[in-house]
């Protein structure tokens, strides 16, 4: 449409730079960014943001975690026997031992199990188990609680078969510090290089205040912090509760994205941890959450290896990705 003298109705040219702004707002929210950087015996990064400048500021930020000076346990110096923190009989009134506790070592562990989970233990690092049931001779003859306490070696391995059964959306209870996880018949923490599961096999008010009690009790035993010291070195701001997961190799966190390939990335000796993170007030066009990385390795010559056989990787598999500084910056929308 055409004024008289010659100019294009406003309106119009209003609805094609919309029109336009909207196409280019749509470009941009298909791209997602892959950050990744390294100090000392780090390798770190963020998954899923939407923008460069998301991407840097997100990895500033956990370059500022991981340039903590943090001690990461190889071992744990705690020589208690998991045979040693299981309760013994009425140190909660009217609850006692069903039978003598009974142990596993090594690659026994559930040989006589039907349907249960020992390579799941042995990737974490499992050494040995103990546990004994309980029953209430005022509720039943028969056993209603069984704990099981694992020693993992480390806490990483402990904590990394934790936050493996672990999801945001599940029930969480805090004592005395440990965040523990309620199911309808479990209850499973980690503390130190001990891993817990308290089952219940019937289910009641009571039953389920008893193993709240147990584990209270088992915890207060293990002279450990409360979360092993390598989850401080991702940021704790904008961190979704409960969404750390430590995993046993780089090989596990590289379930995360297919640029992470296992023969890339390293040994199996290698820490490797995630925590999500969630958007700031003024970030308003990123994504709700965003997945931030750190991968520790024994030595920095290693780290400089596995950096630069990943960007060898990169370049054979034609990724686009740009160097700034020493940031890689991966721009792809289809592997993240």
């Amino acid at each position: 449409m055409v004024t008289k003298n010659g100019e294009i109705v406003r309106p119009i040219v209003i609805g094609f730079l919309l029109l336009c702004a909207l196409n280019i707002a749509c470009q941009d929210s298909s791209k997602n960014y892959i950050a990744i950087s390294t100090h000392d015996k780090c390798i770190y990064g963020v998954l899923g943001a939407r923008s460069l400048k998301i991407a840097q500021y997100f990895l500033n930020e956990i370059s500022k975690s991981c340039k903590k000076e943090i001690g990461i346990s190889q071992s744990v110096p705690t020589k208690v026997p998991p045979i040693n923190l299981l309760p013994l009989s009425n140190e909660i009134p009217d609850w006692v031992r069903y039978s003598e506790p009974r142990t596993y070592v090594g690659n026994k562990l559930y040989n006589d199990v039907i349907n249960a989970q020992p390579k799941l233990f042995h990737q974490h690092g499992f050494i040995k188990q103990a546990h004994v049931e309980y029953k209430s001779p005022k509720l039943a003859s028969y056993p209603l609680i069984m704990i099981e306490i694992f020693d993992m070696g480390t806490a990483e391995n402990a904590f990394g078969i934790y936050s493996s059964m672990r999801y945001p959306e599940d029930q969480i209870n805090v004592i005395h510090g440990t965040r523990v996880l309620l199911s309808e018949e479990n209850i499973t923490f980690a503390k130190g290089k001990y891993f817990i599961q308290i089952e219940e096999y019937e289910f009641s008010t009571r039953i389920r205040q008893t193993s709240i009690t147990f584990a209270r009790m088992i915890i207060e035993s293990i002279k450990a912090p409360n979360e092993p010291s390598i989850l401080k070195l991702l940021p704790e701001i904008n961190r979704i509760p409960d969404s750390e997961r430590i995993y046993t190799s780089s090989v596990g966190f590289a379930n995360k994205s297919l640029l992470f390939s296992k023969h890339v990335l390293g040994n199996r000796d290698t820490k490797s941890i995630s925590v999500t993170l969630s958007k700031p007030s003024w970030l308003s066009r990123s994504p709700d959450e965003i997945t931030a990385f750190l991968m520790y390795y024994n030595d920095k010559s290693t780290v400089d290896s596995v950096y630069d056989r990943f960007q060898r990787h990169l370049e054979l598999n034609e990724f686009v990705f740009r160097l700034i500084g020493n940031d890689t910056i991966i721009e792809n929308t289809r592997y993240n």
